[in-house]
């Protein structure tokens, strides 16, 4: 197995990931349709059904782009190793890319779902401090979570870098 066929699986077991977490979060919204919507909860409605569509949106993505995924990982000096085993360093690169990807997965829904509540808030003129500093930071701690996992994703070879170097020194 190589190293983009590893790769490969794992792209494809987050997009499996994806789907499960959908379904996990449909849950709510199936049980917001039926209990309480009605015309003036349009913005709750649209931040309950977005993280769901989007995790679905996601999962088909990660599928269907598996293969131009794990070679934007190792970039394209790996495609002559055909049976070659997969390196300690390299393996690292792969789950550090996995793990971003698990991190961008999971909080993508998140961040929509808060820039959402900001529209909300702006379209019901909320503006209580305490609820605003509470979405600002939900909003900033979200939005950290998904540049973390963009930079595991895309540097993950700079990462694995990284921890050598911790650990020699």
């Amino acid at each position: 197995m190589t190293n983009r066929d590893i790769a490969l699986l794992s792209f494809k077991i987050l997009a499996i990931f994806a789907f499960i977490r959908a379904v996990e979060l449909s849950s709510k919204v199936i049980q917001y349709f039926y209990e309480e919507a009605t015309e003036g909860y349009i913005w709750i409605g649209l931040q309950v059904l977005l993280p769901p569509v989007l995790l679905i949106l996601i999962g088909i993505i990660l599928w269907i782009f598996a293969p131009n995924l794990s070679r934007c990982v190792f970039g394209s000096s790996d495609s002559n190793k055909k049976s070659e085993a997969v390196s300690y360093t390299e393996l690292q690169t792969i789950i550090f890319s996995a793990f971003g990807l698990i991190v961008i997965v999971d909080s993508l829904p998140l961040l929509i779902r808060s820039i959402i509540a900001i529209f909300m808030f702006k379209v019901y003129s909320i503006s209580g401090k305490e609820s605003v500093l509470q979405r600002n930071i939900y909003l900033l701690f979200t939005a950290l979570k998904t540049v973390i996992g963009i930079w595991l994703l895309f540097g993950s070879r700079g990462v694995v870098k990284f921890v050598r170097s911790l650990r020699r020194g």
